[in-house]
């Protein structure tokens, strides 16, 4: 079957868009509907992060640690040969015609010529440079080993000499004017310029070892909830509170963690859990309540929740104008759109269910509608997924019964034609385990064609 038919649709986001609820007339709306935003059992616990910032007094590593370790994996700190150029870029669009190429190329050669000549490289380059990242510098583009820039502008620049200039050499980008500034030969980097790097890697294991000790004695005596504040008190530290938290919950403090969140339900309310080590640190919790049904506070998600109120409050509204068009209007489509000031859209040649229908696209309320509607009623509104919609239908094509029939036959012919295969087989197998049967599939295949 297919349908044509006329309609008016107003879309939801037309009054969506100019909604700025009072903060109280949104919280009153929130707890209107919270049920829609429970996210059921929540737990609530304390807990203690043992990090770095924790025991990183503690631990420390001497200068003579740090030197041995840079003279035995000095091969860690080799440097390559390094560059430091500068360059002015002419750029070339990719779709550039030849006469556009030849201009460019025309002006990374004078810009050359200029420089050999004794102007300021750095001056040019602020004047006619293409590249915004290096103009304001005066083209200097800093040290570089090889293989950083593109193929073209590294084999120029480690091919130069030093206070050399070369060009036009062409690249994706377009042509460049280049200047060797400095050549940096390969080598081993200073010990103070990997100091904070080593100390770094010698201090990680330790502080990972200092965490899992200081949580380790911790965890020793905080048995259940009370000794728990207890021992944070007596020792000094710092302890958090999770808030309230769902099963795909957060952690104030800590962000994403399951493995938090796994072990803060499986706790009892007054247990501790575990050590979990984690990549900050080592944790520990202890289960403080049980809350049955838990909705977050509107604070925690006013976004949302302000957008789910728009579309609330707009699908309403947007309910509410056509349903008004509609009363004032009667049964003239035309007279709705003019008191809605909307166009009236039309569905021809007529469409066949699952078809984009212009504006809402595929919806099934309006395509569910258009198709159970009698031919000339106006039917609505229709809340659809993007618009509230009325609709008349115009015009209504049955299939063709004949030609359904025939298409049911092959259908069934095709389906059935497996079937008579598989009896036929079934029918041979049988023969020849009763008797002394001699099969020619030649003469078989022949006879099936």
């Amino acid at each position: 079957q297919r349908v044509g038919f006329d309609f008016v649709a107003l879309d939801y986001a037309r009054y969506e868009k100019d909604l700025d609820p009072a903060p109280a007339e949104l919280a009153a709306w929130y707890e209107a509907h919270r049920d829609q935003y429970s996210q059921g059992e929540g737990r609530r616990a304390i807990y203690i992060l043992f990090d770095d910032a924790m025991v990183g007094d503690s631990v420390s590593v001497s200068d003579e640690e740090i030197q041995k370790y840079y003279e035995e994996n000095s091969q860690l700190f080799a440097r390559p040969e390094q560059r430091r150029a500068s360059h002015i870029l002419i750029q070339v669009p990719p779709d550039a015609d030849e006469a556009t190429v030849e201009k460019a190329r025309a002006q990374a050669e004078s810009l050359a010529s200029r420089a050999r000549s004794g102007e300021s490289f750095a001056t040019l380059a602020a004047t006619y440079s293409d590249d915004p990242g290096s103009k304001d510098k005066g083209g200097d583009l800093g040290w570089f080993a090889r293989g950083r820039m593109v193929p073209e502008f590294d084999d120029a620049v480690f091919g130069m000499e030093k206070g050399a200039i070369e060009g036009p050499v062409r690249t994706p980008f377009g042509f460049h004017v280049i200047q060797l500034v400095d050549i940096r030969e390969p080598g081993t980097r200073p010990l103070e310029e990997v100091r904070e790097q080593i100390s770094g890697q010698l201090r990680f294991p330790l502080l990972r070892a200092a965490e899992k000790k200081a949580a380790e004695d911790f965890a020793a005596a905080a048995t259940d909830l009370e000794a728990f504040r207890r021992t944070a008190e007596e020792k000094g530290i710092e302890v958090r509170d999770t808030g309230v938290v769902s099963r795909s919950g957060t952690i104030p403090g800590m962000g994403p963690v399951p493995e938090m969140v796994k072990a803060l339900f499986e706790l009892e309310p007054g247990q501790v859990s575990p050590l979990l080590s984690l990549p900050r640190g080592e944790v520990i919790l202890a289960l403080q309540d049980v809350v049955d049904d838990y909705v977050p506070p509107l604070d925690s998600q006013r976004q949302k929740v302000l957008a789910d109120y728009r579309r609330d409050k707009g699908h309403a509204l947007a309910r509410q104008a056509l349903s008004a068009a509609i009363t004032a209007a009667g049964s003239d489509l035309a007279k709705v759109a003019r008191r809605l000031k909307v166009e009236v859209q039309k569905v021809d040649p007529p469409m066949i269910r699952g078809a984009e229908i212009p504006i809402v696209g595929q919806d099934d309320a309006v395509e569910n509608a258009a198709f159970s509607a009698p031919e000339g009623q106006l039917t609505g509104p229709v809340e659809g997924e993007k618009a509230v919609v009325a609709l008349v239908v115009t015009r209504r094509e049955e299939p063709e019964m004949a030609k359904l029939a025939d298409e049911r036959e092959q259908i069934r012919s095709t389906l059935a034609r497996p079937v008579g295969e598989r009896l036929i087989q079934q029918r041979i197998v049988a023969l020849r385990e009763g008797a002394d049967v001699q099969q020619n599939p030649a003469i078989f295949q022949a006879q099936r064609g």
